[in-house]
């Protein structure tokens, strides 16, 4: 239900397909004619017959929090995968801090060489 309108999902074993539809609303091979929410029936006209069907009610189960996934790779102990990505993802993280470190440098030691060049005048 939303806000007052009522949807009712219908599905179709013969061409495998579920359509939502509203009360009464036209333009579907079948119509939800009425709802009696007492009973949980729906009245459907379809191919000139009316027919009365029980709705199913959903189940809701509450699961429990999943458990944190590994990586599991066949024939290593998942303690070696993480120590083994530890150490790349280290060796990564070192190797951009020296590219950055390098970068800096140069960059200072042009700054050097352009403001050497301006004392010469």
């Amino acid at each position: 239900m939303e806000g007052s309108e009522q949807f009712f999902s219908l599905y179709d074993p013969g061409s495998r397909v579920s359509t939502w539809v509203r009360l009464q609303e036209p333009g579907y091979p079948f119509t939800v004619q009425d709802y009696d929410s007492a009973r949980d029936v729906a009245t459907i006209e379809y191919q000139g017959r009316r027919l009365a069907l029980g709705l199913k009610r959903a189940k809701v189960v509450l699961l429990k929090p999943a458990a944190a996934v590994q990586q599991v790779r066949p024939g290593i102990p998942p303690d070696v995968v993480s120590t083994r990505e530890t150490i790349h993802l280290g060796a990564i993280v070192q190797e951009v801090r020296q590219r950055q470190e390098l970068r800096a440098r140069a960059g200072r030691q042009r700054d050097e060489l352009d403001f050497s060049d301006g004392d010469d005048g």
